[in-house]
């Protein structure tokens, strides 16, 4: 489909519908409303205007008073402020509603990367061989993560699913009404959720979009093929097992999660045989299903207690697929196979998902398990662990693994609640595994890798949590994530890899390795050009190793939604590593907000999901083939990452960054949201230190300030460079060229389309951070001229409309509430250093930066 007829849908059903179904609040019998849905579109255009000529937002927002809204008393301007942000907190919602009701119109569902395009050449022999085997030995994993990026509670994210619906069937009266409980429902959690609480929330995308469209996908490639595949798309699930960094996650938590999990997954289960049960009415196939069915009703109720049921439970799934199997075999025996399709397709599920649903990682921060492996040194080996050099370590551990009895020393850990967790999270894997198979926990993650011995001592740990050395049915993912760790993960693999104690682990799981690398914590430390860069050099660094090495290498990305955290167009990155670096896995984490932008309906899920599965496999069936990044190119790649990495060092390393951080952007206020479980900063007490920024909270409060620096911070520098070195027609070869320095310029546009410094153009003067201002002002200048020059475009993404035009009707819906969020913080500057926090005035500013801090996440969609 061309862009054009995508322009037009997207103006017909988002933009001018937006501003018709926009006009509906006014007519809700809320007290104020008609004032303030009158007031606020004079409010942004004076927002516009008035920025546009260098006033700040308390200048504006007394205009605004003084002009407009002719209110001169404190408590009445307090509620109108608030009373425009709860009206944009809706238009926001209202205009989600839109995009996703408008997504099969504005999408093209039938573009490269879709299964339906995909499969079109199929009548070609060669290429019908060439998916057939790459199917077997294929999959996507896509993990599911709960981090402080979701800002819509649950009841509101329900009322934009049955908005969508209404507005997809125009149904002008449903959508007044849901915009009437729009209006009564409370955008704001009443207290910070429970990890359990946002695996829950996770759970309903799992049953409402994931499940059927996995399903689906299963099921129309095995019947394309004729031929059972292995589960082609995987779920993986961080909420109850990611414990870094979150003390409220424990291993009960972690067992709760993996029971509600196998609960959800036999109720999907016990619908689709109750569907069965509709449609094969023949004799002796009820009562076969109806055994079916109670023996997963009693499989649910063992989960909750052991007491005797009716029926015998299902031990595993595999006993459960072979009843499915067996009705199967019945149909095309006794009724010509009727119906067979149905079955095969609960089948299809059977398999994708087992009694797991999805796959639990549990994921630990490096130095905990070091410290906790110094009390297990001393205790059995009477040894200072912690100052020992590389090689002392990892002998000192093959020397502990051979001791029997690892898990005698209970008191290295138990006074610790910390360590103790770390053993009970191991256990607690070994539990799961036994009751939900072993695919459902079977992975531990250590963050913040630097060494081979961090990697060992999760052996040692498993050890002393009960596992038996030759059956330790863990696979151990080290995740990279500074830009140093990132340049020497492959020596830390080799290392590991001719390590007989490790090696030897590895023969049990099939000399399969999975390595994970992080580009938020990547970007927060390098910048976004070098984290993106050196992650690509880390992958085909330790490709090469483990090829080399026969072993099966598989890299799991730690991505956001922003790409400054490594969202943005996420299949494209993948589909540009065709030629450069194997892909049997695609395996990439889904965080907080994208869950529900990209997967929070069937249509957006199929989409997004098989643009995903497809990105690996295009490259090597594809006919046409994108070249190859020749030495030269390389080199130069090189050199921008450099420039790049030197530029935003630069930055980092100034006096005033973190000063920046804390007095201008409302970063210290993420802490007070109910958002998340997780803690904000590493050290909730003591100054600001950049290494204490988590990479969150750190993009966010850019975003907040539409500044974005993360996204973009030396790009324009690093081509100035280049360009006055001469290398501009290179650099619009490579681009033209390469898919993945493309997709890393148009990925950075949509940062710099978010940002305004309009908004903090009052800080040019500033007496501390005028300076300071400016130098992130002009990078972004330089930036956007030179994208423009590099990719020939007359604006920042003239290549994808839609996107634009999207980001820019969400930039004007914010415009307001930005403008409210930065005149409060200034106000509340303004009290604190008066020494002023007791008044009523401090506690109205401090409560409309924290509601505005939300709306303006989710108006932007995946800035954090």
């Amino acid at each position: 489909m061309e862009q054009g007829h995508l322009v037009m849908a997207f103006e017909d059903l988002v933009a001018i519908k937006y501003q018709l179904y926009n006009s509906l609040f006014l007519t809700l019998p809320f007290k104020n409303l008609t004032d303030v849905g009158v007031e606020l579109p004079l409010f942004t255009e004076l927002c516009r205007s008035a920025l546009a000529q260098g006033q700040n937002p308390s200048q504006i927002i007394a205009q605004f008073f003084h002009d407009i809204a002719h209110c001169t008393d404190f408590n009445a301007q307090a509620k109108i402020l608030f009373l425009m942000l709860q009206f944009v907190e809706r238009q926001v919602v209202l205009f989600d509603a839109l995009e996703e009701a408008a997504f099969a119109k504005t999408n093209d569902l039938s573009a490269i990367g879709t299964l339906t395009e995909f499969l079109k050449p199929l009548n070609n022999e060669s290429y019908y061989q060439k998916v057939y085997h790459l199917l077997h030995d294929y999959c996507i994993r896509i993990v599911l993560t709960a981090h402080p990026t979701q800002f819509y509670p649950m009841q509101v994210l329900g009322i934009i699913e049955d908005l969508t619906h209404a507005i997809q069937a125009n149904q002008l009266k449903e959508i007044r009404l849901l915009l009437l409980q729009l209006g009564k429902t409370s955008f704001k959690n009443p207290k910070k959720p429970t990890p359990f609480d946002e695996a829950n929330i996770l759970m309903h995308y799992l049953e409402a979009s994931f499940y059927p469209v996995i399903k689906e996908l299963q099921h129309k490639l095995e019947k394309t093929f004729q031929s059972p595949l292995p589960c082609l798309v995987q779920l993986g699930f961080w909420s109850g097992g990611d414990r870094d960094g979150n003390p409220n996650v424990t291993a009960e938590i972690t067992i709760k999660v993996a029971k509600k999990l196998k609960f959800s997954i036999l109720k999907r289960y016990i619908r689709e045989v109750r569907a069965l049960k509709r449609r094969l009415t023949f004799q002796k196939m009820w009562p076969t299903l109806d055994l079916i069915k109670n023996k997963l009703l009693a499989t649910q109720i063992h989960l909750r207690s052991f007491s005797p049921t009716q029926y015998p439970p299902y031990s595993c799934a595999a006993e459960f697929i072979a009843d499915l199997e067996d009705v199967k075999n019945q149909l095309i025996q006794s009724q010509n196979g009727l119906f067979v399709e149905q079955v095969e397709s609960v089948l299809c599920a059977v398999r994708c998902f087992g009694f797991h649903f999805a796959s639990i990682d549990v994921r630990q921060n490096s130095r905990v398990h070091t410290a906790l492996l110094q009390n297990i040194m001393n205790y059995h080996l009477n040894l200072n662990y912690s100052p020992l050099t590389e090689p002392e370590k990892c002998h000192a551990l093959n020397t502990l693994f051979k001791i029997p009895a690892l898990n005698n020393a209970s008191s290295c850990w138990q006074s610790d609640a910390l360590f103790d967790d770390v053993i009970q999270s191991l256990k607690a894997m070994r539990f799961i595994q036994q009751e939900n198979g072993e695919t459902a926990a079977n992975r531990y993650i250590i963050s913040n890798t630097q060494s081979a011995s961090q990697i060992l001592e999760i052996l040692i740990l498993a050890r002393c949590a009960g596992w038996e050395p030759h059956a330790m049915s863990i696979d151990i993912v080290p995740l990279f994530e500074t830009i140093p760790d990132l340049e020497n993960a492959a020596k830390v693999m080799e290392i590991l890899y001719r390590t007989p104690l490790y090696y030897a682990h590895l023969q049990q799981r099939g000399l399969r390795q999975t390595v994970m690398l992080g580009f938020s914590d990547g970007t927060k430390d390098g910048g976004y050009i070098t984290a993106n860069w050196k992650i690509f050099c880390c992958k085909q660094a330790i490709f090469n190793l483990s090829k080399k090495m026969g072993i099966y290498v598989y890299f799991f990305d730690g991505r956001g939604g922003p790409p400054a955290r490594g969202g943005g167009n996420t299949h494209l990155f993948y589909r540009a590593m065709e030629g450069m670096i194997e892909q049997q896995q695609i395996q990439l984490t889904i965080q907080g907000q994208t869950v529900s932008s990209k997967f929070g309906s069937t249509v957006s899920a199929k989409y997004n999901i098989e643009q995903l599965f497809t990105s690996g496999l295009l490259g090597p069936v594809s006919l046409t083939k994108f070249p190859r990044l020749t030495a030269p190119q390389y080199a130069l790649l090189e050199r921008f990452s450099a420039l790049a990495y030197d530029c935003y060092q630069q930055l980092k390393n100034h006096p005033l960054f973190t000063a920046y951080l804390e007095t201008i952007t409302p970063l210290n206020y993420f802490g007070d949201l109910n958002i998340a479980s997780r803690p904000p900063r590493r050290k909730s007490a003591g100054p600001l230190h950049f290494e204490d920024l988590r990479a969150i909270p750190f993009v966010s409060a850019w975003s907040q300030i539409k500044q974005n620096i993360p996204g973009f911070y030396g790009l324009g520098s690093a081509l100035q460079t280049l360009v006055a070195e001469g290398e501009e027609p290179a650099l619009q070869q490579l681009y033209r060229d390469s898919l993945f320095f493309r997709t890393l310029l148009e990925n950075a546009m949509q940062s710099l389309l978010k940002s305004n410094f309009q908004l903090t153009a009052y800080l040019a003067h500033h007496p501390i951070f005028g300076d300071f201002w400016h130098l992130l002002q002009q990078e972004a200048i330089r930036s956007t001229d030179l994208l423009k020059k590099i990719s020939g475009q007359k604006a920042l993404l003239e290549c994808n409309p839609v996107i634009r035009d999207s980001i820019h009707i969400r930039e004007h819906l914010v415009l307001p509430l930005l403008v409210i969020q930065q005149h409060a913080l200034l106000q509340l500057q303004i009290l604190e250093k008066k020494n002023n926090k007791a008044c009523v005035e401090y506690k109205t500013y401090y409560n409309l930066v924290l509601k505005s801090l939300a709306a303006n996440i989710n108006a932007s969609r995946n800035s954090a």
